[in-house]
Formats: structure tokens, C-alpha cells, sequence
């Protein structure tokens, strides 16, 4: 259970610090006040990512560097530092250099109203929600993920040059068939 979240520069919080205490937690106020971007806090501090956007760069404080999301999790101490040239993880004061241990400390459920958009919209939508799922619970979903974004990414790039040998883009087909093959057959077996 989440017991204290504390944040600097995130969203609309210049700083905040929460104590919380029980099983249920209600957060009410009007609009544009905060509640969705505490709980997007909450994602960030235990996922390491936003069920909001895609690069946590939108969610740095307007006109910070960078935002710090802390917080205490059945006794963990997390503490998270986001910027735009570089991140820092700290488990229990430990500076972590893969983000392995930490995922395995919680699992976030996160529905909001944007969230009809897993039926209504895109396809990157459901995509996304898959992704957030999976890299929970499924162990190489998010190296699967990876792989198939990096060779993506990396393929598009000699794409876009517009100067690459034939060769030199084949030579990202298999990567992204075996890792694309890879995610298609772990998203399977969510939807199942």
C-alpha cells in the first residue's frame, strides 16, 4: 500500500507531500485543481511511466527542469528524478541502474475518462493500454516492447535518410519480425 507521495515540479505542483492512511483514498475538488495528475503521480512514482502520455516530459512542472516523484510503497522508499537530459532511480536509498527491482515492487490499475478511447479511438490507444498492462504482468513483455521500438525506430531513421542501401534497412527486418512476432503472441495472451 501506498503510504506517503511527495512531488516537485510535476504537473501543477510546485510541491506536494500526501500522507495516506486506510485502504481507500477519495481525492475531491474542482476542475483543473490536480486529482487526475496525482493520480497520474502515483503511475509514474510506481510504473515509471504515464498512463497519460507517452514521454514524461509533459508531465515537468511548466518552466522546470525536471520533476521528482517520492514516495513510500509497503516500506519501500521510491524515489524517482526525471529530467530533460537525464532520470535517476533510488530504491530504499540504492541508486538503481535498471528499472528491474523497482517493477516488481507494485502493480497500478489506472482507468480514467479518456479511457473510452480504448473502445472508441485509435489503435495506438488500445496499443498503450496493452503495454501498460503487459509490462505488469507478463516478465519480458517490456523487453519485447523495447526490441520492437528500438528496431522500429532505428529502420524509420535509415528510412528517412533517404540514402540507405536496401541492404542496410533488411538488415532491421528480422529484429522487428521476431520482436514484433514476440509482442503480438504476449498481447494474445492478455486479451485470452
Amino acid at each position: 500500500m501506498l503510504s506517503r507521495l511527495k512531488l516537485r515540479d510535476f504537473r501543477c505542483f510546485a510541491a506536494l507531500e500526501v500522507e495516506f492512511s486506510g485502504a481507500e483514498t477519495i481525492f475531491a475538488g474542482a476542475n483543473a485543481q490536480g486529482k487526475t495528475s496525482l493520480l497520474e503521480a502515483i503511475c509514474v512514482l510506481l510504473r515509471l511511466q504515464s498512463p497519460r502520455v507517452a514521454a514524461l516530459a509533459h508531465a515537468v512542472r511548466h518552466e522546470a527542469r525536471g520533476f521528482v516523484v517520492d514516495g513510500l510503497f509497503d516500506n519501500r522508499r521510491l524515489q524517482f528524478y526525471f529530467g530533460r537530459e537525464r532520470k535517476k532511480m533510488a530504491l530504499d536509498g540504492v541508486e538503481q541502474r535498471t528499472s528491474k527491482p523497482w517493477l516488481e515492487i507494485a502493480r497500478v490499475v489506472y482507468f480514467s475518462n479518456q479511457d473510452i478511447d480504448i473502445v472508441r479511438g485509435a489503435a495506438e490507444h488500445r496499443r498503450r493500454f496493452m503495454d501498460f498492462l503487459g509490462a505488469q504482468l507478463l516478465p519480458r513483455y517490456r523487453t519485447h516492447l523495447r526490441n520492437y521500438e528500438r528496431a522500429l525506430r532505428s529502420r524509420n531513421r535509415l528510412l528517412k535518410t533517404g540514402l540507405s542501401a536496401r541492404r542496410q534497412v533488411a538488415a532491421f527486418t528480422e529484429p522487428l519480425v521476431e520482436s514484433g512476432t514476440q509482442l503480438m503472441e504476449a498481447r494474445a495472451s492478455l486479451l485470452a
